[in-house]
């Protein structure tokens, strides 16, 4: 049994047909987990869906526990995870079976593509690499495991969701292997580039909202995780934030408050999550 998940808020309908149709051939079945209501007329004629949700927003944890849930119901082992933006290859599913039985395997991910990312993209030689995090996008989970470890992290809600679950699970033993010859098409946010003095900078211009969980959510995972190279220096990259926030972006006041707010609350979600014995943290 083959499966695939979708995570849908607000979506592109063409690029969301797309993915679906390049989906179709590769699965027995294609969890779509609505986070807003959609116009499912829209989609009418598309077979092998299975709607689970009804539309309120749950957050992408809750999404993809729902998702990884249902596949293991069906008798899966592995489970496809995409959102609406990303649109795989016609052998996704193909090509991850290959490896899914490499030492180890938590998680099989693709290269990245956005075209319309100015950075230089990285290249590789190999079949498989083993890296450190990985967006959720495109993955392919082992379902047992995700069990074991008691799914992603419903009170990240959002952002670092992925970042948290990599951290981990390798923490536990285990990997996540980057499979090179897989090719994702994938938006990553609305990035736009800026230069201060002799300076090449970013920012990815997320709202307000997402403002607030990635800065609690990256502090949080840190001190979850306090040896992983990936996420050191969190109050850095928060304060690298608010500046470039402040410098180039619009509705400046709402988006700082909402980061400082982030720092905040990120004390109470460590201590709530550290209290919990059956997270083993």
């Amino acid at each position: 049994m083959k499966v695939a998940g979708i995570v849908v808020c607000n979506p592109d309908y063409n690029r969301l047909i797309e993915n679906i149709n390049v989906l179709h051939p590769q699965v027995d079945r294609i969890a779509v987990y609505l986070n807003s209501e959609i116009n499912r007329s829209r989609l009418n004629g598309l077979d092998k869906l299975q709607y689970l949700s009804d539309g309120n927003n749950r957050g992408i944890a809750t999404a993809l526990n729902a998702i990884m849930s249902y596949a293991d119901k069906l008798g899966a082992d592995w489970c496809l995870l995409l959102d609406q933006d990303s649109v795989v290859s016609k052998k996704c599913v193909e090509g991850y079976e290959k490896y899914k039985n490499l030492d180890n395997a938590a998680i099989l991910t693709p290269f990245i593509h956005d075209d319309r990312d100015m950075e230089k993209q990285e290249t590789a030689v190999e079949t498989h690499t083993e890296i450190d995090m990985c967006i959720t996008s495109g993955s392919y989970n082992n379902i047992e495991l995700w069990k074991k470890e008691k799914g992603f992290r419903d009170e990240f809600f959002i952002d670092y969701v992925d970042w948290e679950y990599c951290a981990r699970v390798r923490s536990r033993g285990y990997k996540v292997y980057r499979i090179n010859e897989m090719i994702i098409d994938h938006q990553l946010g609305s990035k736009t580039y800026h230069k201060i003095l002799w300076w090449n900078v970013f920012t990815y211009n997320h709202n307000a909202f997402r403002k607030y969980y990635i800065t609690r959510n990256t502090i949080v995972t840190y001190r979850l995780f306090p040896d992983e190279i990936k996420l050191a220096h969190p109050y850095l990259r928060t304060w690298k934030r608010l500046l470039f926030t402040i410098l180039f972006e619009e509705e400046k006041g709402k988006k700082t408050r909402a980061i400082l707010r982030g720092v905040l609350d990120s004390g109470k979600l460590y201590r709530e999550l550290k209290g919990k014995q059956e997270y083993g943290y």
